[in-house]
Protein backbone atom coordinates (compact mmCIF):
# COMPACT_ATOMS: atom_id res chain seq x y z
CA UNK A 1 0.00 0.00 0.00
CA UNK A 2 2.98 2.19 0.41
CA UNK A 3 3.03 2.76 -3.32
CA UNK A 4 -0.20 3.55 -3.83
CA UNK A 5 0.47 6.30 -0.93
CA UNK A 6 3.16 7.70 -3.06
CA UNK A 7 1.31 7.34 -6.10
CA UNK A 8 -2.32 9.70 -4.61
CA UNK A 9 0.02 12.03 -2.35
CA UNK A 10 3.54 12.83 -3.93
CA UNK A 11 3.18 12.24 -7.59
CA UNK A 12 1.02 14.70 -8.45
CA UNK A 13 3.04 17.47 -6.74
CA UNK A 14 5.96 16.72 -9.03
CA UNK A 15 4.10 15.80 -12.39
CA UNK A 16 6.10 18.18 -14.48
CA UNK A 17 9.20 17.34 -12.89
CA UNK A 18 8.44 13.58 -13.69
CA UNK A 19 7.32 14.51 -17.19
CA UNK A 20 10.04 16.94 -18.15
CA UNK A 21 12.85 14.15 -17.55
CA UNK A 22 12.26 11.11 -16.24
CA UNK A 23 10.84 7.43 -17.96
CA UNK A 24 8.66 5.40 -15.53
CA UNK A 25 8.87 1.74 -15.37
CA UNK A 26 7.62 -0.32 -13.11
CA UNK A 27 8.95 -3.95 -11.54
CA UNK A 28 6.33 -6.28 -10.52
CA UNK A 29 8.07 -9.11 -8.61
CA UNK A 30 4.17 -11.45 -8.05
CA UNK A 31 4.02 -12.83 -11.13
CA UNK A 32 5.49 -15.63 -13.22
CA UNK A 33 8.96 -13.97 -13.98
CA UNK A 34 8.72 -13.37 -9.52
CA UNK A 35 12.34 -14.76 -9.02
CA UNK A 36 13.58 -13.61 -11.90
CA UNK A 37 13.21 -10.00 -11.08
CA UNK A 38 13.29 -9.99 -7.62
CA UNK A 39 17.06 -10.70 -8.50
CA UNK A 40 17.25 -8.07 -10.59
CA UNK A 41 16.13 -5.44 -8.04
CA UNK A 42 18.67 -7.09 -5.61
CA UNK A 43 21.51 -6.67 -7.58
CA UNK A 44 20.48 -3.51 -9.05
CA UNK A 45 19.22 -1.83 -5.18
CA UNK A 46 20.65 -4.17 -2.94
CA UNK A 47 17.54 -4.84 -1.55
CA UNK A 48 13.93 -5.92 -2.53
CA UNK A 49 12.05 -4.09 -0.17
CA UNK A 50 8.67 -2.76 -1.84
CA UNK A 51 8.19 0.14 -2.67
CA UNK A 52 11.71 0.75 -3.83
CA UNK A 53 12.73 3.70 -6.36
CA UNK A 54 16.06 3.85 -8.30
CA UNK A 55 16.92 6.21 -10.95
CA UNK A 56 18.86 4.40 -13.75
CA UNK A 57 20.40 5.76 -16.54
CA UNK A 58 18.61 3.48 -19.52
CA UNK A 59 21.63 3.14 -21.80
CA UNK A 60 24.20 2.11 -18.93
CA UNK A 61 22.03 1.00 -16.46
CA UNK A 62 24.37 2.75 -13.96
CA UNK A 63 22.23 3.62 -10.64
CA UNK A 64 21.90 7.71 -10.59
CA UNK A 65 19.87 7.86 -7.74
CA UNK A 66 18.43 5.47 -4.71
CA UNK A 67 17.21 3.22 -3.54
CA UNK A 68 14.72 4.88 -1.51
CA UNK A 69 12.21 3.11 0.29
CA UNK A 70 8.77 3.49 1.60
CA UNK A 71 6.64 6.29 2.33
CA UNK A 72 7.97 9.61 1.46
CA UNK A 73 7.23 13.21 0.93
CA UNK A 74 6.93 15.28 -1.86
CA UNK A 75 9.82 17.05 -0.74
CA UNK A 76 11.97 14.24 -0.06
CA UNK A 77 11.26 12.76 -3.43
CA UNK A 78 11.97 16.52 -5.08
CA UNK A 79 15.74 15.70 -3.98
CA UNK A 80 15.79 12.45 -4.96
CA UNK A 81 15.01 13.63 -8.59
CA UNK A 82 17.50 16.78 -7.62
CA UNK A 83 20.09 14.08 -6.48
CA UNK A 84 19.97 11.93 -9.88
CA UNK A 85 19.95 14.57 -12.27
CA UNK A 86 22.89 16.01 -10.64
CA UNK A 87 24.33 12.51 -10.87
CA UNK A 88 23.79 12.54 -14.85
CA UNK A 89 25.46 15.45 -14.98
CA UNK A 90 28.51 14.85 -13.45
CA UNK A 91 28.38 11.83 -15.40
CA UNK A 92 27.78 13.60 -18.78
CA UNK A 93 31.15 15.76 -17.77
CA UNK A 94 33.05 13.10 -17.08
CA UNK A 95 32.18 11.41 -20.08
CA UNK A 96 30.25 8.26 -19.00
CA UNK A 97 26.81 9.32 -20.11
CA UNK A 98 25.79 11.02 -23.68
CA UNK A 99 24.67 14.40 -23.55
CA UNK A 100 20.78 14.91 -23.45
Amino acid sequence: MNCRWNEEKVFPSLFETLEAGFVEARLHTDGERGEELTEFEQQRANSIATPLYLVLDPATERVLAGPLGGITTVDGFRAFLTEARAAAKREEKVGRLPAR
